[in-house]
């Protein structure tokens, strides 16, 4: 806070409030306080927030490459085997 004072007012400024009481001076800030225009301080309005994207409904489930793969390499493996065996 004092640092905040400093820069708003140099310290010959506030001499006079030392020997204040703390109500005296409580009271004080107060009144200056409601002279602030809040207007011309107040910051800068939000944007509204984006509204999220609707995720895509595929209709297929997502199928894993490694699992196809394999299933086609045992498919391939049952197809070796059945013509091995209609062959003999």
């Amino acid at each position: 806070m004092y640092a905040g004072m400093m820069i708003a007012l140099p310290a010959a400024c506030w001499e006079g409030f030392g020997g204040l009481s703390a109500a005296v001076m409580a009271s004080q800030l107060q009144e200056w306080a409601a002279r602030v225009k809040m207007a011309s301080i107040k910051k800068s309005p939000r944007r509204p927030t984006k509204q999220k994207t609707q995720p895509i409904k595929d209709a297929s489930p997502h199928l894993s490459t490694a699992r196809l793969l394999e299933e086609a390499k045992k498919l391939k493996a049952k197809r070796k085997q059945t013509n091995k065996h209609s062959d003999s």
